[in-house]
């Protein structure tokens, strides 16, 4: 407020203009406004750092986890195949759960094949396929070929040449040769598909 502002304000109050009051409610308005946002600047200052700290703890525990996921994904790979450790299917099944259940894919797609071959566990395409579709939804394009194969054989699913198709084509968009040639095959015997020839030697 400037002097010539002060002065016609107190020049106003000895009056008694009704005026002044509708002056000061504006100027309370105002400190009372301004006050507020300096109160919400410092707090959002204050907090920043702390956000900040959780996030960088939130990347450190996901950066813990996937380590730890894959560490026992690569043991139970081990445990399966018998390199570096006697083979034992039993702990392959078990290191495989543990990664999967922390959300690594290959961990999920390892535990659907040793559920279809009763490797460690009792054989049961339906748990394989439980498995299978997880580590699909986590775009695992080998996942996406072994669940198309169970929907082309009805293994743990009601068989259906339409959903085995769209599942190899899906891993295919991905990259896996397997369920490019399973899509050529289709086209070739009409599976899911009219026949064409064109489409089975692209």
């Amino acid at each position: 407020m400037t002097e010539s502002q002060r002065l016609q304000r107190r020049s106003l109050r000895a009056e008694g203009s009704p005026m002044i009051l509708v002056i000061d409610t504006y100027i309370n308005f105002l400190s009372i406004h301004k006050h507020n946002y300096s109160t919400k600047v410092r707090i959002r200052n204050e907090s920043a750092p702390e956000a900040e700290m959780i996030s960088e703890k939130s990347k450190e525990d996901e950066d813990s986890r996937r380590r730890e996921s894959n560490r026992l994904y690569n043991l139970g790979r081990s445990y399966e195949t018998g390199a570096g450790v006697p083979k034992s299917y039993e702990k392959a099944v078990k290191c495989y759960a543990e990664a999967s259940e922390m959300g690594h894919s290959r961990a999920m797609h390892s535990l659907g094949k040793c559920y279809a071959e009763g490797k460690g566990v009792p054989k049961s395409y339906s748990e394989a396929v439980i498995w299978y579709r997880k580590a699909s939804e986590l775009g695992n394009a080998h996942a996406m070929h072994s669940l198309g194969k169970c929907y082309a054989e009805g293994k743990g699913v009601e068989k259906s040449d339409s959903e085995a198709l769209k599942w190899y084509q899906r891993a295919a968009q991905k990259g896996n040769p397997y369920a490019m040639k399973n899509i050529g095959d289709a086209y070739r015997d009409g599976k899911g598909v009219p026949v064409s020839f064109a489409e089975s030697v692209k």
